[in-house]
């Protein structure tokens, strides 16, 4: 008796079938326009994978559009949804420069391909791969206070993406020096290997809220056309972060903040104060239809700074707003009832003795320091952690910011400006692409090796495909802790006919598995300017700026990861020998052809690396008669003496 499909099962095959399908397109697509002229007058602007026209990109976007000298640019808003922005999709409508992309779609793909000019302040998908006459800025979106990244023990996959990212901007902003060091030098681990510039000038983002009165009234009379009744009152802003592990999967944490917020009402003077709830982007959605939010809370579409600006009181719990709030000199009042746990699993930069406001942890605490601030103004004490806070964080917000990024980015203006670069302490820089690291004796030599490098002399980076698996995972896990992991993520950019052309050229470059080091290699050394282009690429793709002086491809087994270290640009690179190269070859043509046109595919490339480096003396002399057409002694050694 056989299985019959049931339909769940057929459905979800179609499912999968249709994604397949949709992924290739979108491939083909990519590839296409990337093959085209890059449009020097054309921005690309995203904000939170498209959550709405917000944040610093939001307000580079105005500067911009406002500026007379900049009138010929097209500005291209990617919009997860037109339904949940009515208030700019109403703004534009008629605009012949501003027009609009779904994330991910055919024509998010061709913009992609094609600015001059991307603005993001997070992360591009793992297709993107910037090209030379792009201008890259990632804004990112916020201060630190909650630990990020590496220092909070993610896994290279978790933080794949964000890397890539980053090592391909060529303009990173920073609020601060606290923010270059804590996000990008520690947190993301920058320093040595990334080569853009760091633009320490504020946060664009931060200049909406310097507003004068005739602003202010505007933005409190359209709260109340959005069904938002203020009646003169005094504005009391409750702006959590969202909650969980994982960005993609937040918490559902909405009816517990509708009941502080009643709670909070029902003890404060509500004659005098109003309580309303911006919710961060990512969990908006969850919030959106629940009937007891009618009235307070603040539309997804409304830039949060704007709100910042007419606000009177912020309560928080560890999102960054609150450092933009600095810039305002008013009272911040910090909310949280879980700060053991949350800073158990989370960790934070700064103790909550620094904070520049009342700590609580109950409803009635919070209500008893809003009463407190309403008789008394706020605490000396308090004042001097927020000078001081201030005056670390947010010492250049004067309202201005904005157009000094311009500057610098659209008219490359640097003199009289805070451009820097991550910090470099001088180590030389090594990059090792470690196979698959499954259990066994290639990743144990792997992990003894990088423990015996020393890492006062060597800034080191490890870059292996990314997986699920457990028992891998694990073996990550063993990896010396000052080592840099890197996942690679997506694939290869390329129509599918020029990736098949290139899997074809690998195949006929094998020729007899036994025969001469010549023939058709798919590294910059003897392939085609197409396939040379296709891998420079992929290197571009996978690391950005990020330049290393030494490339080690150390399992050796794999033609994708020994072409890949050779477009190392300017790295003295290596690749491990496991055995006698020649007698192996000749084994597995008989046990198992295709690790043999592997192997034969990979000897290729020996030719193009400086060093071949072989587990034991004993092997350098057959490996150096048998493997390499010049058959350079010198570049023959051994990792045991």
């Amino acid at each position: 008796m056989t299985d019959t499909p049931g339909f769940a099962d057929i459905r979800r095959r179609i499912l999968g079938l249709r994604r397949r399908l949709r992924q290739a397109a979108k491939t083909e697509v990519y590839a296409f326009w990337r093959r085209r002229a890059v449009r020097p007058t054309m921005v690309l602007y995203e904000s939170f994978a498209g959550n709405g026209m917000l944040c610093n990109p939001e307000a580079i976007f105005r500067a911009l559009l406002a500026d007379p000298e900049f009138q010929k640019i097209t500005h291209v808003w990617v919009l997860a949804s037109s339904r949940e922005n009515p208030t700019v999709m109403r703004e534009f409508a008629r605009s012949r420069s501003v027009r609009f992309v779904r994330p991910e779609s055919f024509a998010y793909f061709r913009a992609l391909a094609t600015a001059g000019f991307l603005v993001n302040n997070a992360t591009f998908p793992p297709e993107f791969g910037k090209r030379t006459t792009q201008v890259y800025l990632n804004t990112w979106h916020g201060t630190p206070l909650k630990q990020m990244g590496y220092d909070i023990g993610d896994r290279a996959t978790r933080v794949a993406n964000v890397i890539r990212n980053l090592l391909s901007a060529d303009f990173l902003l920073s609020a601060s020096p606290f923010m270059t060091e804590h996000l990008y030098e520690r947190a993301h681990r920058l320093g040595q290997i990334y080569r853009g510039e760091v633009i320490e000038e504020g946060y664009p983002r931060i200049d909406r809220q310097f507003m004068d009165a005739p602003a202010v009234a505007a933005v409190r009379a359209g709260i109340e056309a959005g069904g938002v009744a203020l009646d003169g009152r005094r504005i009391i802003l409750y702006a959590p972060t969202w909650k969980g592990t994982s960005f993609a999967r937040p918490e559902n944490d909405i009816r517990a903040l509708l009941t502080r917020v009643e709670q909070l009402e029902s003890l404060i003077d509500t004659t005098k104060y109003v309580v309303l709830l911006k919710m961060h982007q990512v969990v908006h959605g969850f919030a959106s239809d629940i009937p007891g939010l009618r009235g307070r809370l603040i539309a997804n579409e409304t830039p949060s700074n704007v709100i910042l600006g007419i606000a009177d009181v912020l309560v928080t719990d560890y999102s960054s707003i609150f450092f933009d709030f600095l810039a305002t000199g008013r009272p911040i009042f910090f909310f949280t009832p879980d700060l053991a746990d949350y800073s158990g699993y989370r960790g934070l930069y700064i103790e909550p003795g620094e904070w520049p406001g009342p700590v609580v942890d109950t409803v009635d605490k919070l209500a008893d320091a809003v009463n407190e601030f309403d008789r008394l103004g706020v605490d000396s004490r308090v004042s001097a952690k927020y000078r001081a806070m201030r005056g670390r964080f947010a010492a250049r917000e004067d309202g201005h910011a904005t157009q000094r990024i311009v500057d610098i980015v659209f008219r490359a203006q640097r003199d009289g400006y805070a451009v820097t670069r991550v910090r470099d302490d001088g180590r030389q820089t090594i990059l090792i692409a470690a196979g698959s690291m499954r259990p066994g004796a290639i990743t144990s030599a792997l992990v003894a090796l990088v423990d015996a490098i020393d890492h006062t002399r060597f800034d080191v980076s490890v870059i292996f495909p990314p997986t699920r698996s457990r028992p891998v995972l694990d073996q990550q896990r063993l990896l010396n802790p000052q080592v840099r992991q890197f996942a690679r993520v997506a694939g290869m950019n390329g129509s599918k006919f020029s990736l098949a052309r290139l899997r074809s050229t690998r195949s006929v470059g094998a020729g007899s598995a036994t025969g001469s080091a010549t023939g058709s290699a798919t590294g910059s050394a003897t392939g085609s300017a197409r396939e040379t282009r296709l891998w420079r690429d992929e290197w571009d793709r996978c690391f950005g700026s990020a330049v290393f002086d030494f490339a080690l491809d150390f399992s050796g087994t794999s033609a994708f990861w020994a072409n890949l270290m050779l477009q190392s640009p300017g790295s003295e690179r290596s690749i491990w020998l496991r055995d006698n190269r020649a007698t192996a070859l000749s084994t597995e043509v008989a046990k198992r052809p295709r690790r043999a046109a592997e192997f034969a595919r990979i000897r290729l490339l020996y030719d193009a690396y400086d060093h071949l480096v072989s587990p034991s003396p004993a092997l350098d002399p057959p490996n150096s008669t048998s493997l390499v057409a010049d058959a350079a002694a010198q570049r023959f050694s051994s990792a045991a003496p």
